[in-house]
C-alpha cells in the first residue's frame, strides 16, 4: 500500500517492495518456474537490510520496468528457438556468468540455481532455466538501480548512510501527531542533533506523540525544511485496526481505537446491551474499572502495544464468559424493511424494539443529532439505521460510564466515535456515577499472607495501648474538680452542657497511625515495606521475563514457518519431479511399444 507525503510523493514500507513486482503471469503454463522464481527472489529478499521495520522509502515505479523486462525476455525466447541444444547450453553458461556483474545478489541468486538445476539438469531445461535466470537478474538489477539513483540505504544492495528523514505522520479528525519515540530515532540515525529534545522524549511515556506543531517547534527549522512527512492513510475497519509498526520493533493501535473496537464487540458481536439486566451492569462496570490504566484520561494523544489490547480483549472475553454469556437470552435481530432509508421515527420505534431502553433510559435522546448527522452527511439507506443504533447505544454507555467519555474527549476522538452533543467540547463538566467496584478475589500470595498477619499483629498491640490510653483520659475525667459555691449561675450551665457531651471514650476514634514510639510497630511496618518492596521487585523480573518469553515465542514461530516454507517448496519440487518422472515412463512405454510395432512390421515384410 503506498502513502502520499505531504511533498505529493509516494511512499512505502522498505519491508513491501518485494509487493512490486507481479511475475504471476510470466510463467502461465509451468508450475515449477513459477515456484522457482517465486523461492530466489524470497531468499534475495531475505537477504537484505530493510532497517526497522517501520522505515519507509519512495515507491518506485516499476510497470515501465517490468514492461522492458518482459520485452527482453521474450526476445531472449525467440532467439533460443534457433539454437540447437548444445548452443541453448551455452547460452545459459553466458547468462550466469554476465549476472555476476550486474547484481551484488548474484551468489544468492546462483547458489538457488545450483540446487534447481540437480533436478532439472541444464541440458535438458536450459531454456526454462535461462528464461529464470534472465528474469530474476534483470528485477535485481532493477531494483539496485532505483535505490542507488534515490540515494536509499538498503544492504547489501546499497549501504549509502541515511540522509532524508522520514517520519510517519498520522491524524484524529484534523488533529495531526507524530510518534516521538520514532521523530527521536530517524533524526539520531541520520546524525542530526536531539538534545533539544532529547530528554523530553526519555520524560514520556511509551508510545506517546507530538503534535505537528509541538514537532516544527522541537525540531530546528533547517532540519524541518529536510524532513518528509509521510500522511498515513486513516482507513478504520469495524472490528479491528490496521497493526501500526513502532520503533521497538512491535505494534501498536491508536489508544482511542483500541477501546472503539471493544466497544464495537460488546455492541456488534455480542449485543450484550440488549439482552443484560440491570443487575449485570456492575460486571461491566468493574470490566471498565480494571482496565482503567490503560486509557489514561491525563495523557494526550498516544497508541496501545498490541500485546496490551490482547490482554483487553482477553479480560473483556473472561468477564463475558463467567458472568454474561449464560445469563443472556438470544437478542433481536433488527427488522427487515423492503423500503430504502429510514426516518428518525423508525429509528426511534427500533430502540425500543431492541430493548435497548432497558439498559440506557435516556437513549432517545441522541435519535435526532445522530439522525441529523447521518442525513448531513449520506444518502441515508437501511444499512445506515444500524450505524445509527450502534451511535445510539455509544453515546449511551459513555454518559453512563463517564471515564470512557472523558478518555475519548481527551483523545480528540469525539467526532471518530461518533459522539454528539459532547458536554466536555461544551465545557461542561461530568457527573461522576457513584460505583462500588469490587475487584474479584484472587489466591494470597505468601508474602501477601505473611503481610496480612503482621499487619493483624501489630493493629492489635496498637489497639491495646490506644484502649489504655483512653483508660487513663477516662479517670482524668473524673477527677476534675467540681465548681465552686462562689462561681456564676452561667458557670454552672456551661459545666451542665458538658457534662451531657458524650465522653471520650464515647466518641469514635479513628484507627490510631503506626507510631515511632512502639517497637512492635516500627518493627511490623519496617517489615511490610520491605516485603512491599520485594514484591514490586519481583513483579518487574516477572514482567520482563514474560517478554522475553514472548519475544523468544515470536522468533521460533518465524524460524518455523521458514522452515515449514523451504519444507513445502521441497515437498514441491518432488512432486513436480515425480510428475516428470511419471511422463518419461509413459513415453518410454509408448516408444518401447512403437518399436516393437515397427520390428513386428518389418518381421511382415
Amino acid at each position: 500500500m503506498e502513502y502520499l507525503s505531504l511533498k505529493k510523493k509516494e511512499y512505502i514500507y522498505k519491508s513491501d517492495l518485494c509487493l512490486m513486482f507481479d511475475y504471476d503471469g510470466i510463467f502461465p503454463e509451468v508450475a515449477w518456474q513459477t515456484s522457482a522464481v517465486d523461492w530466489i527472489l524470497n531468499e534475495c529478499w531475505t537477504k537484505m537490510d530493510y532497517g526497522d521495520h517501520y522505515e519507509m522509502m519512495v515507491k518506485p515505479d516499476m510497470a515501465k520496468t517490468v514492461e522492458e523486462i518482459m520485452n527482453t525476455l521474450n526476445q531472449q525466447a525467440a532467439v533460443m528457438k534457433t539454437f540447437n541444444t548444445l548452443t541453448k547450453v551455452k547460452f545459459y553458461e553466458n547468462v550466469s556468468e554476465k549476472l555476476k556483474q550486474h547484481t551484488v545478489m548474484s551468489d544468492v541468486i546462483l547458489a538457488c540455481m545450483e540446487e534447481i538445476i540437480e533436478k532439472y539438469p541444464v541440458r535438458k531445461y536450459s531454456a526454462e532455466l535461462s528464461r529464470i535466470l534472465a528474469w530474476v537478474g534483470l528485477v535485481m538489477e532493477a531494483i539496485e538501480n532505483y535505490v542507488e539513483k534515490e540515494s536509499i540505504h538498503l544492504p547489501p544492495i546499497n549501504s549509502v548512510s541515511l540522509t532524508k528523514p522520514v517520519i510517519r505522520l498520522f491524524s484524529i479528525d484534523k488533529n495531526h501527531f507524530v510518534m516521538a519515540d520514532e521523530l527521536l530515532k530517524t533524526l539520531k540515525n541520520c546524525n542530526i542533533d536531539v538534545s533539544g529534545f532529547e530528554k523530553n522524549v526519555f520524560g514520556m511515556k511509551e508510545l506517546s506523540t507530538f503534535t505537528f506543531r509541538e514537532a516544527s517547534q522541537k525540531v530546528d527549522k533547517d532540519v524541518m525544511k529536510n524532513l518528509e512527512f509521510v500522511k498515513m492513510e486513516d482507513i478504520r475497519l469495524i472490528f479491528a485496526q490496521t497493526p501500526i509498526p513502532t520503533c521497538n520493533g512491535g505494534y501498536c493501535t491508536l489508544a482511542v481505537d483500541a477501546l472503539r473496537d471493544i466497544l464495537m464487540d460488546m455492541i456488534l458481536a455480542k449485543k450484550i446491551f440488549q439482552t443484560i439486566e440491570e443487575k449485570n451492569w456492575i460486571y461491566i462496570k468493574q470490566f471498565f474499572k480494571s482496565i482503567e490504566k490503560y486509557f489514561d484520561r491525563t495523557r494526550g494523544v498516544y497508541f496501545i502495544d498490541l500485546k496490551d489490547v490482547k490482554t483487553i480483549k482477553e479480560l473483556w472475553e473472561n468477564v463475558y464468559d463467567t458472568h454474561l454469556e449464560q445469563s443472556s437470552p438470544s437478542p433481536k435481530l433488527m427488522k427487515t424493511s423492503k423500503k430504502t432509508g429510514f426516518s428518525v421515527k423508525d429509528l426511534k420505534e427500533t430502540l425500543p424494539f431492541l430493548e435497548l431502553e432497558k439498559c440506557f433510559k435516556g437513549i432517545f435522546e441522541y435519535a435526532d443529532p445522530i439522525y441529523s448527522i447521518l442525513t448531513a452527511d449520506n444518502k441515508l439507506s437501511t444499512n445506515h439505521l444500524h450505524i445509527a443504533v450502534l451511535q445510539c447505544q455509544i453515546n449511551s454507555l459513555v454518559r453512563k460510564i463517564p471515564m470512557l467519555l472523558e478518555f475519548i474527549h481527551k483523545q480528540g476522538g469525539c467526532d471518530r466515535l461518533s459522539i454528539v452533543r459532547c458536554e466536555l467540547c461544551d465545557g461542561k463538566t461530568l457527573a461522576e456515577e457513584s460505583v462500588t467496584i469490587t475487584k474479584p478475589q484472587r489466591p494470597e500470595t505468601r508474602e501477601e499472607l505473611h503481610q496480612k498477619k503482621t499487619k493483624h499483629q501489630s493493629s492489635i498491640d496498637t489497639k491495646s495501648e490506644s484502649e489504655a490510653l483512653n483508660s487513663e483520659v477516662a479517670k482524668s475525667d473524673v477527677t476534675i474538680e467540681k465548681p465552686t459555691t462562689e462561681e456564676k449561675p452561667s458557670q454552672k450551665t456551661k459545666e451542665s452542657k458538658k457534662s451531657k457531651q458524650p465522653t471520650s471514650r464515647e466518641i469514635p476514634k479513628p484507627e490510631p497511625k503506626e507510631s515511632n514510639a512502639c517497637p512492635k510497630c516500627e518493627r511490623a511496618g519496617k517489615f511490610t515495606r520491605e516485603a512491599n518492596e520485594k514484591l514490586r521487585l519481583s513483579k518487574i523480573e516477572v514482567k520482563q521475563l514474560k517478554k522475553d518469553l514472548i519475544r523468544n515465542q515470536l522468533k521460533n514461530e518465524e524460524m518455523k514457518q521458514k522452515v515449514m516454507d523451504k519444507d513445502e517448496r521441497i515437498r514441491m519440487l518432488e512432486r513436480l519431479l515425480e510428475e516428470k518422472d511419471d511422463v518419461i515412463k509413459e513415453q518410454e512405454e509408448k516408444m518401447k511399444e512403437q518399436a516393437a510395432v515397427i520390428q513386428e512390421l518389418r518381421r511382415v515384410e
